[in-house]
């Protein structure tokens, strides 16, 4: 009972903290005169990061919680302004893939996504994937599990988001992709707002699902 109750006391009393350190940032983002914030990066036993890989979906929710309980340790002692966050850590392919770019995997760095389109007739054919059936939706599976354990109002970071044209510029070959913008823009705009449709789809269901308040994907 004595130690249920010490982790009760603990858990208000970082809420509280947390709370605090929200509101200073809110005050900062509408206030040019607010001061400044300060964020003090400190893992002396900073592990190696798995690699964004499917295949290590169990890893990387095991390293993203161990990294939210080191953040939350951080906040009885390291008084900066640093907001503790769930990481659910991607690259840059997770949009192209999810379109039917083919991935490749560097066994040392970020799996980066190859072109799937090479002309701007083949635009009218790309399909708009279903979130439900697409490879961005074990990235769900992962952001449920981590919310879940952590709890109400637990913030989590939001996965890696770009502009409708760059994710374009991912799909199609930029050997192709460039010259298009000037001799065929009505099939750049018509692939850009096929990955609108997609990247909105996306958003939309991360908002209902996990709240609109969230971490930036980067800087972090």
């Amino acid at each position: 009972m004595g130690t249920q109750l010490c982790h009760t006391r603990r858990g208000v009393a970082l809420d509280a903290i947390i709370q605090n350190r929200k509101q200073r940032w809110q005050n900062f983002l509408v206030n040019k005169d607010a001061g400044h914030l300060f964020l003090i990066h400190y893992q002396p036993d900073d592990e190696i990061l798995p690699l964004p890989w499917r295949q290590l979906k169990q890893e990387r929710i095991d390293w993203a919680w161990r990294q939210y309980e080191k953040q939350r340790a951080r906040l009885t002692w390291l008084e900066d302004d640093a907001l503790p966050y769930l990481h659910v850590r991607t690259g840059t392919e997770i949009f192209a893939e999810a379109f039917g770019c083919p991935v490749y995997y560097p066994d040392d760095n970020m799996p980066f996504a190859l072109p799937l389109i090479h002309s701007a007739r083949e635009v009218s054919g790309l399909k708009i994937p279903d979130l439900s059936t697409s490879s961005i939706a074990y990235l769900f599976d992962m952001a449920d599990t981590l919310v879940e354990r952590a709890g109400p109002g637990a913030l989590l970071q939001i996965i890696d988001i770009q502009s409708p044209m760059d994710i374009a510029a991912l799909i199609w070959d930029k050997l192709t992709f460039y010259p298009a913008l000037v001799e065929a823009p009505e099939a750049v705009l018509e692939l850009a707002d096929k990955v609108k449709q997609f990247y909105v789809s996306v958003l939309d269901t991360w908002f209902e699902r996990y709240g609109v308040e969230f971490i930036a994907h980067y800087p972090a």
